[in-house]
């Protein structure tokens, strides 16, 4: 797909594919070694639409309308400005029903077996671009490439196409010649294909071609091989090296592991567990100072040897070293700071991704590390981010800017997200509650790295929009971070709260809990810190720790959020009221007026929650029917909340008109209303479900309404609902 890329007889064949019609290409490389955009749909969206709307001004001119659409709804709403997956999905889709000219597009998506998702997920979306309006002036084939897998063979296994194997075996033996030709007994292999069938050289490089089955990799790898026997190497001697290389690409890597010395092994895991785990692209430098900490038993400890490896690196011998020690399963570019190291090809992460790895590594002479790649990132992190708070400038060898030690340190990221993410990883995934690392971290360096965020920017609130405290404690870091076995062995200590008050770390814990990065997050945490007596009661800011789990959901409006989510939270939910909990209790609008009084405006729970919170609120209690400060309902709540945007006024997306359907059902089951206010609002809001498609529970076509003799009677109560009372 690069060579289709970078050859200059693609744009020569394209402009004659259908003449008198304007054409335009964009192209997207998967790759699962990469950060996060290099193999989401997000990244793909952004991607895609940045070609298109660069080359053509009247497709930038309809992205633009609905990015202003979004600004109009976001500052209405008070939330970040910024692109969505569903607005970027909505946004291709503008492009690709537009009806102002006519516009062929190819699409070339190469690697669809490295997009981090489900194969089948990928496989549906290609199948619906091309699916697009009879009305629509835009044209539209996609080019992709991908391994034979069965979701891609079931999907497009009837589509025109080849296999790449079958076209590459004159490609390979140009390859083979080349590279054996450093071997002066090769020489004769470059020979034409018409010589002498029984010349030993040639026999060897037909049968590299031969038992490759198109596999590039591993010719290149048995080239690699047979190269390193040396220049004096003589041709029965290579025909025997050949002999004994198996066929298969893992047995190749088996084999690769087998040849590291044992005195070796240990750097070797670490540096490969490194490149495994993280995140996003590293560099060497990042790799080799990762590697040097990632045995430190306290924070001092890595700190200390972070430190010291910074100082005199020669990054070009660094980054010939890291690919010579891990056997060239590892890339580490141009060899200079800043190249990025990565497996070789993505069928090396497969295999050190097979259980068992470790052991393969290190064998049974040595004890289990209890640690990985996860735990190496973590105290890299931790202990880089605290050599830039520190401003030791002066330590660092010319070349590494300060903002190489702290990367990400002006936005947070790397202190309100990264770090607490890496910290829960290695947890999750070693089993190892990382005490001892943990407690030698200490309060006061806590309180340092977060003391240095602003939680007030507008950055940091873009990012983090449900974060409004920050841990000040070692304790307070697990919680936010949700340590959960880390917790566990705390709590064992029955004066752990002596210092920190306990109910301040639900509060953190309600943040954590409904953080959308923690995808699978379980109330862990929350239910420990309750059975072992927090105070579900506790002010803090004006707010309980459940009025501050409402009040975060309401103020972020995360209503478009998928139903998994509405379940995770509904289990947090459930945790509260077990504990007591009153489910009917006021939530003040306002906090930070509630400081020591009361608010005038509040809602309840049951206004705020959606799909499976809503049922659970019901099922231990709540009012279906009651009242919030301006006299609604929480039907009244589900079809007022439906934003419009203002250039496709019909529009609603899907998961947002599936979760009013579901949520209404729930409430018109226990018998909910709405009141006359809001009658004139539900035929348009019925329109527009109708109009995309979205089915409508015959209930919600015709809600019943608050008596008013009842409603005057809510209303009437209204007052003494305030403060909770």
């Amino acid at each position: 797909m690069k060579f289709l890329h970078d050859s200059p007889r693609t744009s020569e064949i394209l402009t004659r594919w259908r003449q008198g019609r304007g054409q335009m290409s964009a192209w997207f490389f998967f790759n699962e070694r990469g950060s996060y955009i290099e193999k989401s749909f997000e990244g793909l969206f952004r991607s895609i639409i940045r070609e298109l709307i660069s080359a053509n001004e009247q497709l930038a001119e309809l992205v633009l309308e609905v990015y202003l659409d979004r600004v109009k709804q976001t500052s209405k709403q008070k939330q970040k400005q910024t692109w969505h997956v569903q607005d970027l999905e909505y946004a291709l889709s503008v492009i690709l029903s537009q009806q102002q000219q006519e516009l062929d597009v190819l699409l070339f998506l190469d690697a669809l077996d490295e997009y981090s998702g489900p194969p089948e997920m990928i496989a549906e979306f290609v199948q619906s671009l091309v699916q697009t309006t009879t009305d629509s002036k835009t044209k539209l084939k996609v080019l992709f490439s991908s391994r034979p897998w069965d979701a891609f063979v079931a999907s497009f296994g009837r589509c025109p196409g080849f296999k790449m194997h079958e076209q590459t075996e004159g490609d390979m033996r140009v390859f083979v010649l080349d590279q054996l030709n450093a071997i002066p007994t090769a020489t004769p292999s470059l020979s034409p294909p018409s010589a002498s069938a029984d010349s030993p050289p040639r026999d060897i490089v037909s049968t590299i071609v031969d038992r490759a089955e198109g596999v590039f990799l591993w010719v290149k790898l048995v080239t690699e091989s047979l190269v390193e026997a040396g220049p004096n190497a003589t041709t029965l001697q290579l025909e025997r090296l050949l002999q004994a290389l198996p066929d298969g690409l893992e047995e190749l890597y088996e084999r690769t592991i087998e040849r590291i010395p044992g005195s070796s092994r240990l750097e070797v895991f670490i540096v490969i567990e490194i490149v495994n785990r993280t995140t996003e692209p590293m560099t060497v430098l990042d790799v080799v100072l990762a590697a040097s900490c990632a045995l430190g038993k306290t924070f001092q400890e890595c700190v200390d040897a972070t430190r010291k490896r910074l100082s005199g690196m020669d990054f070009q011998q660094e980054a010939l070293r890291l690919k010579n020690l891990c056997g060239g399963l590892i890339d580490a570019g141009h060899s200079s700071a800043d190249s990025t190291v990565q497996f070789m090809h993505q069928t090396v992460k497969d295999f050190v991704n097979r259980p068992g790895f470790e052991h393969r590594m290190l064998g049974c002479s040595r004890a289990p590390l209890y640690q990985n790649g996860f735990s190496f990132l973590f105290k890299y992190e931790l202990a880089m981010l605290h050599i830039a708070q520190s401003s030791l400038q002066d330590h660092l060898p010319p070349g590494i800017p300060l903002r190489q030690a702290g990367r990400g340190l002006d936005s947070g990221l790397n202190i309100v997200y990264k770090m607490p993410n890496l910290a829960r990883l290695a947890e999750r995934t070693t089993g190892s509650n990382q005490e001892t690392f943990l407690d030698s971290i200490g309060d006061s360096s806590i309180r340092s790295l977060f003391g240095s965020v602003d939680i007030n920017s507008r950055s940091f609130r873009e990012f983090f929009p449900y974060r409004s405290i920050v841990p000040d404690s070692v304790l307070s870091f697990a919680v936010y971070g949700d340590l959960l076995l880390y917790m566990r062995q705390k709590l064992q200590n029955t004066d752990i709260f002596k210092d920190s008050p306990r109910s301040s770390l639900l509060h953190i814990a309600v943040e954590t809990s409904i953080s959308p990065e923690l995808h699978h997050y379980a109330p862990g945490i929350i239910e420990l810190l309750l059975n072992n007596r927090a105070n579900i009661h506790h002010m803090l800011g004006g707010e309980t720790p459940f009025q501050h789990l409402m009040n975060r959901l309401k103020r972020h409006h995360v209503v478009d959020y998928p139903h998994d989510y509405w379940s995770r939270v509904s289990k947090v939910v459930e945790v509260f009221l077990k504990h007591g909990q009153d489910v009917n209790v006021d939530i003040p609008h306002s906090p930070s007026e509630s400081l020591g009084g009361t608010s005038e405006k509040f809602s309840k729970a049951l206004h705020i929650a959606r799909n499976e919170v809503s049922k659970t609120l019901l099922e231990h209690g709540a009012h279906v029917n009651a009242l919030d400060s301006d006299g609604l309902t929480a039907l009244d709540h589900l079809i007022r909340v439906t934003p419009k945007l203002p250039n496709d006024p019909d529009y609603l997306p899907k998961q947002l008109g599936e979760m009013l359907c579901i949520t209404g059902s729930i409430l018109l089951e226990h018998g909910g209303c709405i009141t006359h206010s809001t009658e004139n609002l539900l035929p348009d809001v019925l329109d527009r479900l109708d109009k995309n498609g979205i089915d409508i529970p015959e209930a919600l076509r015709n809600p019943p309404r608050l008596q008013g003799w009842l409603e005057r009677r809510l209303r009437g109560l209204v007052p003494t609902f305030l403060g909770g009372k």
